[in-house]
């Protein structure tokens, strides 16, 4: 099972424009862009070979490359994979700014679709060139990934075709940005006809299919342009003469955006559009006019009206019998019921009671026999022709067949082992239209079949009774099924809305939404009632039994016939212990799948890169499987060809259930294996043990064998690796943050609990070394004794064959910090100590006191004269010998504390300038810096991969490992020439921590500007986990909801950040403030002095 990064797909398209010597491969930008981890090939589209061989030549030695010249291009086959692969980057040369447009001409061919990313790359365009192409392209093409990179300014340019804006940025993730999540109320052309599903109503479609087109739109914010598919062609075809029709033609000419009718998927047109997750399915069958008697039941042989005057009778009798003859209730109904079975009524105490009796006699006999002649009459019809149960009979029957046209498109594309048989059934088969088809069932024509879906047969059903008054179906379903079509819905190929709507329709589905708009459309259907009368016929008065005696080997069984025609089936992985005995019956089962023969007795472990073998589309099959010897079979267990989400189909013949049960529950217990079914071909049953409820099932349907059992655990114990950290803390009986929300949230999906267990110290995500040890929670995992890791961890892919990764539901940076080489001084009040500020301050208060008390200044004198003292000017006019002394100490002190003012001041102002910060790989490995890392990234440092692993090795080189508390405490004391490796994710909290622990008050080293790699973030399951597909349900709904995002702020909101108002560096800023401050003071002290002065005159005039 592949790991994908959950980006869209991208097609990078690199149109590279300059002069001269533009083409040399030198720009930051364009060696991170051909740094991109998941590009496969590099295709280089030119016109000149010659001009671009530079360029060319230094490509091909990062990359493997094909070239195609522009002027000679083809439209390549939907079959050529190697060069349209979606994990591809497409290099355009020779995009000079004037001739940009000449490569339009590419978006006429297969290389161009929509959902990639098409780069520019070019020097000095204008804005006003890329806005105008980027809305002519989206106008007429629908190219929404439009982006330019300016080599000159070495900038990213991107135009928001729904918001309108040109967005620029240096970070390359603004290529692959997203802009579909969003469309801000753009008109989506949807295609969708009104059936019962898709009711319009207003202004919308209700129903299950309008409520999810509803649903979609607002997910992605954008409104609705409804169109309807041309009649008689709803889904469409594809002719051979390569002609389109329907909602198929509106798509693939670009009509619509999407077709938002639930169809089947269908592998003819899979290089034509793109399908949707399958979110429901649905089986195409056979109706057969029934040829029995139209008598439901016995009552039914007398006419109602005969009922309700027979019944009147008795009531009238038996009140007379009560009222005036004095009998019992209980001797009223014994007459009652003797005059019904033809018996005479003796003991008649008067004359009128005989009269009254004799009439009520003689009425019964009538009616006793008519009763009789009506019931010999029906019973002496003739027995009923036999049901046909399969597609061979039905197909060598006399039967003409009918169709609706809204699944002559399903019909048309069956496919199965029974080609033959199906074919002649198409043969004889009409397309009708909708009423069509609804009159001519509801006729009931002998010798008629009807084709149609059994989703759509309810819904059938409820018309003609309403519409032509029909009181019961007379036809019946042939046992044997055409085919299961997987529904979902149809948008245009590389459509760049495809992997948003399949997260809303997935999340849809799983939180069961989808099936409650599925119970309220059919809840509007009148069903047939379950507890009306049945129809009489000679088997409803026999009781039969059957016993069908079929040798294991003999390929006749019907149950596994269908289980063979299920379409997932990619090949059939056949385990025995002796092919001669079982030679006929392989070679039976190779005719219908593609297969693998594997011999118990000569096992061998197979490579994990056998992938065909490995596939969870394959279905594994133990013959010789009686049940002496079942248990011979846990050897293949211990092998890599066991994995727990595998399907293992265990046929065996009068098999006892208690050997199923402990089989299945000894197995789950020492293996947890889920997906053991046994089948017994004697009974044509299946059976399948749940050891999370229980219970044995057992049943015909082949669904049992595809059933989920871990969608409901039912409280059982999940074993889960979790180690405690910021992102999962421990509180009472669970994890809180962001990885223990994600466990509770799992665990409660799937009713189940949990049993917490941490990984080995120093060791938390593992190692697998080359000698083969595994260690950590790698090693929990691939052991068994835990059943998953719920840490936010990287994806590696050096694991990629030892455990399953879910869904990247998160990215963090790997970045470097380094100490900064700054002064420690903080601001201008700082170059002196505390306890001399406050000395000054008590010593000027007392001055100004006396000078106000016993000299007799007024306030602004007093601070006019503290002013100067501290600027180191004299004073004058010094009233009193007294106070000269006060004022020649005051003087001496200000002296001392403006010199040591100056010295302190100067002596910081003189530090030298700090040294340049480094900004890439490359100067921190020149430089002597020393580097430390937390054991708990350990895993993803040492395994680092990227374009500069020269550099990147010498940095690994000069790294210490520590634990949490000496990494924290060693970066608490700043230490010079010392970097600190950690994720981005993490450097918040480590600051929080050591602001908590240590009491540091600012952050002292800074991060460089190029990040060593960046994470894909996951949780890790063990290999073949049963768990894979319902966890990454939920992490996906979790993070497509944004709770991943709430959580994740609530987390960080409570780690208390750097204070803004906390002190400041000393700058030159700082002594402009100091300064203007000053300044401001004495102006004030200007006014008020003249003030003084003027209230002084005016007080000696008066």
């Amino acid at each position: 099972m592949d790991i994908k990064v959950n980006i869209f797909p991208v097609l990078i398209c690199l149109l590279l424009c300059s002069s001269l010597d533009s083409f040399d491969y030198n720009s930051t930008v364009l060696d991170k862009i051909i740094s991109i981890p998941w590009v496969k090939y590099l295709v280089i589209i030119h016109r000149d070979f010659n001009e671009t061989n530079g360029l060319i030549k230094a490509l091909k030695l990062r990359r493997s490359i094909f070239t195609v010249n522009i002027a000679y291009a083809i439209d390549y086959s939907e079959k050529s994979s190697e060069i349209l692969n979606e994990n591809n980057l497409f290099l355009f040369v020779n995009s000079l700014q004037e001739n940009i447009d000449e490569f339009e001409s590419l978006l006429k061919t297969s290389l161009y679709r929509q959902r990639y990313i098409y780069l520019i790359l070019t020097r000095m365009i204008s804005k006003n060139v890329m806005v105008t192409t980027s809305k002519k392209w989206f106008k007429k093409h629908f190219m929404v990934n439009l982006v330019f990179v300016d080599l000159s300014m070495e900038k990213i340019y991107r135009y928001h075709p729904f918001t309108g804006d040109l967005l620029q940025s240096v970070d390359v993730g603004l290529v692959y940005e997203d802009f579909c999540h969003n469309m801000n109320g753009f008109p989506l052309k949807i295609s969708i006809f009104p059936h019962f599903v898709a009711v319009w109503k207003d202004d919308h479609f209700e129903g299950s299919d309008g409520w999810m087109t509803l649903e979609i739109l607002r997910h992605i914010n954008a409104s609705a342009e409804y169109t309807r598919p041309p009649p008689s062609s709803f889904y469409g075809q594809l002719y051979p003469n390569g002609s389109t029709t329907g909602q198929l033609h509106q798509i693939v000419s670009g009509d619509v955006h999407a077709a938002l009718n639930t169809g089947p998927i269908t592998l003819e047109y899979y290089h034509q559009v793109d399908f949707t997750t399958t979110h429901d399915f649905d089986r195409i069958i056979i109706l057969l006019t029934n040829n029995i008697s139209t008598i439901r039941n016995v009552a039914s042989v007398i006419p109602r009206a005969l009922w309700v005057i027979t019944c009147v009778f008795l009531l009238v009798h038996s009140v007379y019998l009560k009222t005036f003859v004095g009998y019992a209730w209980s001797d009223i109904l014994l007459i009652n019921i003797r005059l019904f079975t033809g018996n005479s009524v003796n003991n008649t105490p008067t004359r009128y009671s005989k009269i009254i009796l004799m009439a009520s006699v003689f009425y019964c006999y009538m009616l006793n026999n008519y009763f009789q002649s009506r019931l010999m009459s029906v019973l002496s019809v003739p027995k009923p022709t036999k049901r046909l149960e399969t597609i061979r009979e039905v197909a060598e029957s006399d039967y003409n067949f009918n169709t609706e046209n809204l699944v002559a498109f399903a019909v048309y594309h069956l496919k199965g082992p029974d080609m033959e048989y199906i074919q002649a059934i198409r043969n004889r088969t009409t397309v009708l239209q909708h009423q069509e088809y609804l009159a001519r069932a509801a006729t009931c024509p002998p010798k008629e079949g009807f084709l149609s879906a059994r989703y759509l047969n309810t819904f059938y059903f409820s018309t003609m009774v309403k519409e032509y008054d029909i009181k019961e179906r007379c036809f019946y379903e042939v046992d044997q099924i055409l085919a299961i079509n997987w529904l979902s819905f149809r948008v245009t190929k590389g459509s760049p809305f495809l992997d948003k709507i399949n997260r809303v329709v997935l999340g849809i589905v799983e939180t069961g939404i989808r099936q409650h708009w599925n119970d309220i459309t059919y809840h509007k259907i009148p069903e047939e009632s379950a507890k009306g009368p049945k129809k009489l016929t000679m088997n409803s008065l026999l009781l039969c039994f059957y016993l069908l005696l079929l040798n294991i080997y003999d390929y006749n069984s019907t149950i596994l016939s269908q289980v063979m025609s299920m379409p997932w089936i990619k090949y059939l992985v056949v385990v025995h212990g002796n092919y001669n005995e079982t030679d006929s019956f392989i070679k039976s089962l190779k005719s219908r799948k593609a297969m693998y023969i594997i011999n118990i007795e000569n096992l061998v472990d197979y490579p994990e890169e056998s992938g065909d073998l490995f596939s969870e589309y394959n279905l594994y099959i133990f013959l010789n499987s009686l049940q002496t010897n079942i248990e011979q079979f846990e050897s293949i267990l211990k092998t890599s060809l066991y994995r727990q989400r595998n399907r293992y189909l265990m046929l065996t013949r009068m098999i006892t259930r208690d050997v199923m049960v402990t089989i299945s529950k000894k197995w789950f217990k020492k293996y947890f294996m889920v997906n053991l079914v046994f089948m017994d071909l004697s009974l044509d049953k299946i059976y399948r043990y749940n050891p999370f409820a229980g219970v044995l099932l057992q049943g015909t349907d082949t669904g049992l064998i595809c059933e989920d059992f871990c969608h409901n655990l039912h409280g059982f114990p999940l074993k889960i690796s979790i180690f405690p950290h910021f992102v999962a803390v421990w509180k009472d009986d669970h994890y809180e943050g962001r990885d223990g929300f994600f466990v509770l949230e799992v665990l409660k999906h799937i009713n189940a609990s949990a049993e917490y267990i941490k990984p080995p110290p120093r060791t938390f995500y593992g190692f697998k070394y080359r000698n083969g040890t595994i260690t950590g929670q790698l090693h929990q995992l691939i052991t068994g004794s835990a059943h998953g890791a719920f840490n936010t961890g990287p994806i590696t892919l050096q694991n990629y064959y030892l455990i399953d990764h879910t869904i990247t539901h998160d990215f963090d940076k790997i970045i470097i910090l380094l100490t900064k080489q700054t002064p420690t001084i903080r601001n201008v009040a700082s170059v002196m100590p505390y306890i001399m500020w406050i000395v000054t301050c008590l010593y000027l208060l007392v001055h100004s006191l006396y000078l106000k008390i016993f000299v007799g200044y007024t306030w602004p004198e007093t601070f006019i004269i503290n002013i100067r003292l501290l600027v180191g000017d004299g004073i004058g006019n010094i009233p009193s010998r007294y106070s000269k002394i006060v004022a020649m100490a005051l003087v001496f002190y200000c002296y001392i504390v403006d010199s040591y003012f100056q010295s302190k001041l100067m002596s910081v102002l003189s530090v030298p300038k700090p040294t340049k910060k480094l900004e890439t790989i490359q100067e921190v490995a020149e430089s002597d810096y020393r580097f430390n890392t937390e054991n708990l990234i350990l895993f993803p440092i040492y395994n680092l991969e990227g374009p500069d692993m020269h550099h990147i090795r010498i940095i690994q080189k000069r790294n210490r490992v520590l634990d949490h508390r000496e990494y924290l405490a060693k970066a608490a004391t700043c230490p010079p020439k010392e970097g600190f490796l950690s994720a981005q994710y993490l450097n918040t909290f480590y600051f929080s921590t050591m602001m908590q622990e240590y009491h540091i008050k600012e952050k002292c080293f800074y991060a460089v500007n190029q990040v060593l790699a960046t994470n894909w973030l996951s949780f890790r399951l063990k290999k073949g986990s049963p768990f894979l597909n319902k966890v990454n349900r939920v992490v996906l709904g979790i993070s497509e909801a944004g709770i991943r995002q709430h959580w994740d702020s609530v987390m960080f909101h409570s780690i208390p950040e750097e204070t803004s108002k906390g002190s400041h560096k000393l700058t030159v800023d700082t002594l402009l403030f100091c300064f203007y401050f000053l300044f401001l003071c004495l102006g004030l002290s200007f006014i008020v002095f003249t003030l003084e002065i003027l209230i002084s005159k005016r007080a000696k005039k008066t």
